[in-house]
Formats: C-alpha cells, structure tokens, sequence
C-alpha cells in the first residue's frame, strides 16, 4: 500500500514539473509613464520565475506536494491632476492643463487589442493577470540530480517589451508651456479675439470725394492711419497684454470756405489692453488710449485727453460670442461710446461680426479676403478758443463699404476698399457759440498695407 502512494506521489511532481516547465511571468498589467510633450509610454517589466523541480526522493519517501505563490496584480497607476492652486486659472493654457489632467483622471485610458488573444488553459489562470504562455519545455529527467549540479532555473530578459495587443492606446497627455487654446477643440476660442489675425504694422488711407456743404460749397477731405504693436505679452497678470501705437490724420483739402475748419486734425495716442479669457466662458478686457486729440496748429494742455473703455464677453460655444461695454471719454461731444454685439465665426472661411461702434462680415477664400464693414466714426478734437473759433470740433459719420485684401505672405498685405460716408456732421462748441454743419452723402475709396480687418 505504501509502494503505491509513494509511486503516486512521484507521478504527480513529474506530472506539475511538467505543466509549468517554461511559464513565464509578465508582471504587473501595464503602466503608464507621462512626460511634458511626449506621448505616453506602456512598460511592463517581469521576470519569469523558476519552474518548481521536485527535489530527489527515495521510492519509499513521503513528499511534500509542490504549491504554486501567486502575486496579487498591481493597479494601473493613474496620472493625477494637481492641485488648484486657485479657484481662478491665471490663464487659459493653465486652464486647459487642468481641464485635461481632469479628463484623465476621470476617463482611463482601455487597452486597446490587435488581435485577439487566446485564453489560456485552466490549469495556468493562478491570478487574474494577463499571462503569456511560455514555449514548452522538455520534462526534466527522471534520474536523480547531483546536489552539486542543480538545474539553472531559466531567465527572461530584462525589460521585456509587453505584447502588441497589451499596448494600451495614447488617450491622454500632459500639456506643454506653450499650450495653446485651439489643441483643445477649440475651447477657449473667442471671435472677437481669435478669428481675425490683425497684421503688427499696417497703413491705411482714404479719399472723400467732395460733398456739397449746406452753404452750397463743396467740402473735400482725406483721413491716414498708422498701425504699430509694440508690445505683446502673454501670461503677464494672470492675462495678455498688448500696446499699440495709433496715428490718424484726418486733412480738410478743401473746406468749403469755412474759416473755424483747421488743415489738418490728428489722433496720437496709445492703446493699451488687458485681456483675461476664463474657463466658465467669460472674458474680460479693459484698456484706454491715452494720447493726443486735436489741431497741431494750437498745442497745449487741451489736447490731451484720456479715453477709456471696459468690456464683458461671453462664448456660448467656441465658434459664438457676445459682448457688452462702453468707453468712456471724459470732455469728448459723446462722453460714453458703447460697445455691444455679437461675433460668429462657424469656419475658418467665415466671420461675422455684427454691433456697436462696427459691424464686419469676412469671407477667406485662399488668399483673398472679401470684406464688408459699416463703422460709426465718432471723436472730439480740441481747438484754439480764439478769433472766433470753437473750442472743439465733433466729427461724426457712418461709413458704409466694402473691399478686398491679397496676403502675399504672412506678414504682407494689400488691399483696396470703396463704399459711402453717410450722416456726415460737424459740430462746432465753444465761448464764441455753437454750430453744426450738415454734409451730403459722398463715396470714398481706400487703400491698404498689411491688415485692416
């Protein structure tokens, strides 16, 4: 009886050396790595462990029957988000980091499978890990081994490279320095700031044919503007900023044989903006243009004057926005210019925008650019108080037209534009009296280098 356990016992060792000689290990299912700016990377490290070898007994010998130690799997270790260092980002890429370290913590990424794998047999699911059956091995010899020529358990390489179908998909990504809004669909994109890309230096001049005045004379004038950004800083503030530098002259060519009209007005001044874009799709942006308004003719303290303006805007999705505000122009005729309305853009081809003090409509084909605007014109400009001149002089007009621009390259544009200035008026206040000069609808024709729109 106890010749045949013994002869059992044997059969049984040679039988379990036999299933799991060559099983092999995998380790742990796989792990994500993460880098600035770099795909991630799936590892998965393991050795393989000895194949259990029943040691030499005599026929006659109890044994000890052989187990199997099983390691519990590891968790996927998932990229966590940060900590807010404030209910507010400062700025909309430390927005979009957080937005996308959220979306990963919430939505892990699942292996993605090449091909199907095939289940391993009973006898080698231990642990609910993915395994890799291991080619087959022959049986260890049934001749008992010398104590000093064990067998050298086999080993797999270090840093095994997993499988093709374990290699899980690229889902998520920690975001760069410079990220920018648009890489995330699109979310932090805002019309009125985003879809028209303003050239850094630009000229712009027109002609306004001549316009019966309500003496019967004909008034003639013509308007340039210099365009230069001297400055533009992201991130300064929690927010964006930009300076620029303005410089209109609006000439009187010929002035209907008014004597209180100057040669020439100009506008130099500084037109400086902040910019903060925030995550629950407001943004906000205040600015003023402090500088120079007035006849050059007569220069002193009168003419500076310090205009300026604030404005809420809201995205109801990245291609629609509103907005609302007013600029505020202490001693100007209209002390509170408002500023309303709506920005479309549903492609890159295609802009709208439509309000208070400009309306525009753009449409891209190629390197062409078709543009329409209607523009409220509206400033005060200080003049001599003398010789029975006014105090200030008010212009105020609607410009109706439209034109065309070529971007040669990025930097470089030309274009050329018509249309009509409507509801033209002159108002004149000052010691020596008031007055108001009424002029007739006339056309106008433009040219400009680099970009207007």
């Amino acid at each position: 009886m106890l010749s045949k356990f013994a002869l059992a016992t044997v059969a049984t060792l040679l039988a379990t050396a036999t299933v799991f000689a060559g099983w092999e290990d995998v380790g742990a299912p796989p792990k994500r790595r993460t880098g600035n700016n770099a795909p991630v990377t799936i590892e998965t490290t393991g050795s393989r462990q000895a194949a259990p070898v029943a040691a030499p007994v005599a026929a006659s010998a109890a044994t000890r029957p052989a187990t199997v130690t099983t390691t519990a799997p590891r968790s996927v270790a998932a990229p966590t988000a940060s900590p807010a260092t404030s209910d507010v980002p400062r700025t909309v890429r430390e927005a979009a980091q957080r937005r996308a370290a959220a979306r990963a913590t919430t939505q892990p990424a699942q292996p993605v499978r090449q091909a199907p794998v095939q289940p391993a047999p009973a006898s080698y699911r231990t642990t609910p890990t993915y395994r890799a059956p291991a080619p087959a091995q022959p049986a260890p010899s049934l001749a008992p081994a010398s104590r000093y020529q064990q067998p050298a358990p086999s080993r797999a390489p270090a840093n095994q490279p997993p499988p093709q179908e374990w290699r899980r998909a690229d889902t998520s990504r920690e975001q760069p320095d410079d990220y920018d809004f648009a890489d995330e669909g699109n979310a932090y994109f805002v019309p009125f700031f985003d879809a028209i890309k303003e050239s850094d230096c630009w000229l712009h001049a027109i002609y306004i044919t001549p316009a019966t005045a309500a003496n019967g004379n004909d008034l003639t004038m013509a308007e340039g503007q210099y365009h230069l950004r001297m400055v533009d800083v992201q991130d300064f503030i929690g927010g964006d900023l930009t300076l620029d530098a303005n410089i209109k002259g609006v000439g009187f060519i010929d002035d209907a044989e008014y004597e209180t009209l100057p040669y020439v007005l100009i506008e130099a001044a500084v037109d400086l903006e902040f910019t903060w874009r925030f995550i629950s799709g407001f943004s906000l942006q205040l600015g003023a243009r402090p500088g120079v308004y007035g006849d050059p003719e007569n220069f002193d303290a009168s003419l500076f004057s310090f205009p300026f303006h604030g404005c809420l805007y809201y995205s109801f999705a990245p291609e629609f926005a509103i907005r609302a505000g007013a600029e505020v122009r202490p001693g100007w005729d209209m002390a509170v210019m408002p500023l309303a309305g709506l920005a479309w853009a549903p492609s890159e081809y295609f802009l709208l925008e439509a309000g208070v003090p400009r309306s525009t409509a753009i449409l891209r084909l190629g390197p062409f650019d078709f543009y329409g605007l209607a523009q409220w014109d509206n400033a005060t400009y200080a003049m001599e108080d003398k010789d029975q001149k006014p105090e200030s002089l008010t212009l105020d007009s609607w410009r109706l037209g439209g034109g065309l621009t070529i971007n040669f390259f990025d930097a470089f544009r030309i274009g050329g534009e018509a249309g009509y200035i409507m509801g033209r008026k002159f108002k004149a206040e000052g010691s020596a009296g008031e007055g108001e000069i009424e002029l007739e609808n006339s056309p106008y024709f433009g040219a400009t280098l680099g970009a207007r729109f």
